[in-house]
């Protein structure tokens, strides 16, 4: 009995070429959303130590409240001088030394202070670019962390939404209305209001 020739020749080569494009843009696909999870993931972190950092300094108004109700030692942003080191931290401090030691400790946050946490090489801050500000109405605080968001931050979401919640151009240190791309000097912020 004769080998019946198949005419279909090379039909078999088209369906492993085309089993193999369909993977490979299937592959695409995972890797695309790998990074767009990889991105959020690193904003999402962003926002969360900007948060701890803010709820950090509202904690500490709390403990010293006292001193925070009445005087303005807690008044801070990155433009004023780290308050000197009281030589205390626990044993013979006064409720302004306690009050100095909160700022140098929560301005390490952002910029090296000296003799507060790692100093020189080793000094590494929380937030990229990030700042922070204390400001008093009566015995209303409003404590504001901003930083410099990643890239895809600055990309509004799909529902429209920035990444980061609110963002500030450090130039005129206003919201910016428009998309956040529009102005090289974005940052995101968190602000937290405290009432004594």
């Amino acid at each position: 009995m004769p080998l019946m020739q198949s005419r279909s020749r090379g039909f078999t080569l088209i369906e492993v070429l085309i089993a193999l494009l369909i993977l490979a843009i299937g592959l695409l696909g995972m890797v695309s959303l790998m990074m767009t999870s990889l991105q959020s993931n690193q904003n999402a972190y962003q926002r969360g130590q900007a948060s701890l950092i803010a709820y950090d300094m509202a904690d500490r108004l709390r403990l010293n409240r006292t001193l925070a109700s009445g005087a303005d030692d807690y008044l801070f942003d990155l433009t004023s001088t780290p308050p000197s080191d009281p030589g205390c931290k626990t044993t013979g401090c006064t409720t302004a030394n306690i009050a100095d030691i909160d700022l140098r400790e929560w301005q390490e946050n952002f910029q090296d202070v000296n003799g507060v946490g790692q100093d020189g090489d080793a000094y590494v801050a929380v937030l990229p670019g990030g700042a922070g500000t204390v400001q008093r109405n009566g015995r209303r605080y409003l404590i504001t962390v901003s930083w410099t968001p990643s890239v895809n931050a600055r990309e509004t979401e799909s529902d429209g939404s920035y990444a980061c919640n609110g963002v500030v151009d450090d130039a005129t240190d206003t919201v910016i209305a428009g998309t956040p791309d529009s102005a090289a000097n974005a940052r995101c912020f968190f602000q937290l209001r405290v009432d004594l």
